[in-house]
């Protein structure tokens, strides 16, 4: 009854009422819409009374699922500034309060939140140019320094996107952009930030080597030249020739996606640097030469497991031969063995 006298018929009535007048609706009310949930804020109280670096990480990933605002040409500038202010606050934060994680903690969350809404920027490479002007692109790579690594993981995430070869190839002067990238040093960066991340911590870390070895792709993609200046980095082409022979586990056989992506890394750098040729060969005491013989040598004795570390086996007899493009690796090859090493290898399939 008190639903009549509210003005709602129950259904089991509705089909004794009387045909409603002309431009009177006999549609029931509907129900009332539930507002929509919204997200609750980190609340400082509920945090325990010390914050170690497995709190930080969690509370960080907690934060993945946000609202973000769509990067337009008329927000850019200020979505630039907010990113600004955030880096500062927390760098404040940090100082002020070095010793006390529960004070600079929120400030490291909205950091962290504001990283994340530069994923879409990738999605409209028309405002690259914009973007760059802004410093958004200087404010970024300077948080490859960050005290905390799963901020520079975050940043290799977005920067892996902002350079994928097929989005830099829809800006309007794709070299201008290359250009501002190696101006700002982003190889340099890039190779740093790899050096850092160890992959035995965990799949973030991992991501992060995969990231990293993602922006080196898309800058060799889009500018093959560059790999002349990614051997000036020594410390990239010894970690890609470390990084092939040694998995994830550090078991001999073990494979993983890394290794994989680092033969290919290192087939791009020697098929198009001359340089890289003969520094990692001759002029280096063969050492290439023997680090590509000890990594093919286990195929001597079994066959890759998938198809995958069968693809990364090609990709180290292409490396080798590739060094042997140069006279002085071929001298080297025979020195250390490496005629019969494949003769052995052809002999036992």
């Amino acid at each position: 009854m008190e639903s009549i006298k509210a003005g709602i018929v129950p259904p089991s009535l509705a089909k004794d009422m009387p045909p409603a007048p002309p431009g009177v609706s006999q549609e029931l009310p509907s129900a009332p819409v539930a507002l929509a949930e919204k997200k609750p804020e980190l609340d400082l109280a509920l945090l325990p009374d010390e914050i170690d670096e497995e709190t930080v990480k969690k509370i960080l990933d907690q934060a993945d699922e946000m609202h973000v605002e769509v990067l337009t040409e008329a927000n850019l500038r200020r979505a630039v500034a907010q990113l600004e202010r955030r880096i500062k606050k927390n760098q404040q934060d940090r100082i002020r309060h070095a010793e006390d994680p529960e004070k600079w903690i929120k400030s490291e969350v909205d950091l962290d939140e504001e990283i994340k809404r530069w994923k879409q920027l990738a999605a409209d490479p028309a405002l690259y140019p914009l973007f760059i002007e802004a410093r958004g692109l200087e404010l970024l790579l300077s948080l490859l320094n960050h005290s905390n690594q799963d901020i520079q993981l975050e940043v290799i995430d977005v920067l892996a996107e902002f350079t994928d070869a097929d989005t830099l190839a829809e800006c309007k002067n794709p070299q201008e952009i290359l250009n501002k990238l190696v101006e700002h040093q982003l190889p340099e960066l890039t190779v740093e930030t790899l050096q850092r991340i160890n992959e035995e911590s965990g799949e973030d870390e991992q991501r992060g080597v995969s990231h990293c070895l993602s922006i080196v792709e898309n800058l060799l993609e889009s500018e093959p030249s560059l790999a002349g200046k990614f051997m000036k980095f020594h410390k990239l082409p010894n970690w890609l020739l470390r990084r092939v022979r040694n998995p994830v586990g550090g078991q001999p056989t073990a494979f993983d996606f890394n290794r994989l992506y680092a033969s290919e890394i290192l087939v791009v750098l020697l098929q198009n640097s001359a340089e890289a040729r003969e520094s990692l060969g001759a002029k280096q005491g063969g050492d290439a030469v023997d680090k590509l013989l000890r990594a093919v040598a286990v195929y001597r004795k079994r066959d890759p497991e998938s198809s995958q570390e069968e693809e990364m086996a090609q990709n180290l007899f292409d490396a080798l031969c590739s060094l042997l493009l140069v006279p002085a690796n071929k001298e080297l090859l025979g020195k250390q063995q490496g005629i019969e090493l494949m003769l052995r290898i052809v002999k036992e399939r």
